[in-house]
């Protein structure tokens, strides 16, 4: 496990990534946190549709992760996070979650991060 942990590290945060790339891991790292754990917490009253909005937008971190580690276009991978998170996942999360009081918070300290 230790062995998995030090190779991820290694790849997705290591000295030979240009900086850039190394904070955009940071923080599609925090939106994998960010979806997984909102899902978890909107669970507790909120609609279906947000925990599955929350979810959605975890795994998709996951894949814009390994598309970078794939394929090393993170022009291809700013775009597409821009245009996915701040164009449809908060306005989807807001209208369905209780606009400030559901789990559209969580996605807005990531995203001023």
């Amino acid at each position: 496990m230790k062995k998995l942990i030090n190779k991820l590290i290694h790849d997705y945060f290591g000295a030979h990534l240009d900086l850039r790339v190394r904070l955009f891991n940071v923080l599609a790292v925090a939106g994998v946190c960010n979806g997984f754990l909102s899902g978890v917490i909107v669970l507790d009253g909120e609609s279906p549709l947000s925990t599955v909005v929350s979810l959605i937008s975890g795994f998709a971190s996951v894949a814009i992760l390994i598309f970078n580690a794939l394929t090393k276009r993170y022009r291809v991978s700013y775009i597409f996070t821009i245009l996915f998170v701040f164009f449809g996942v908060f306005p989807i999360l807001f209208f369905t979650s209780s606009g400030a009081y559901g789990s559209t918070p969580y996605f807005f300290v990531v995203a001023v991060a």
